[in-house]
């Protein structure tokens, strides 16, 4: 049987549930909670730039998606980014991923964005396949540099 999940917007109580999900999907990471607390109250301030849901399971936290959205000259108009998504290890594979992504583009579409594109690591195989089958395509190698 498929599970109903529901989006809500992010409050800062979440936190802890944040930085549990966050270690499953960077488990490599030391996360510093003050400096991504301080870029989460930033990202707040500018709801129409910054979508941060968490995903419920009844009132259970079980997940979380975050996007970003910007002006681009190729989509001429605004594009946004799912910078993150993670569902706990225990829900995934359960179609709750499918109904995010759709449940993201429709929130995505009404705030007309024109595209939306992720970054996925190479390792991530798995997620790649999710990706494809929910119709992304590979349309790029992405190539950064810390400062």
């Amino acid at each position: 049987m498929k599970k109903e999940i529901k989006l809500v917007p992010f409050k800062m109580a979440d936190f802890p549930q944040v930085i549990l999900l966050l270690k499953q999907l960077w488990p490599n990471k030391k996360i510093n909670n003050r400096n991504l607390s301080k870029t989460i109250k930033e990202q707040l301030k500018d709801p129409k730039k910054y979508l941060i849901l968490m995903i419920k399971d009844k009132d259970k936290t079980i997940g979380l998606i975050t996007v970003s959205s910007r002006l681009t000259w190729e989509f001429e108009g605004n594009l946004g980014s799912i910078d993150e998504f993670v569902i706990d290890k225990k829900y995934q594979n359960l179609g709750i991923g499918t109904q995010v992504i759709q449940k993201t583009m429709k929130i995505c579409k009404k705030q007309r964005m024109k595209g939306i594109y992720l970054i996925s690591a190479f390792h991530r195989k798995e997620a790649h396949c999710f990706y494809e089958k929910n119709g992304f395509k590979k349309g790029s190698y992405q190539f950064e540099q810390a400062l």
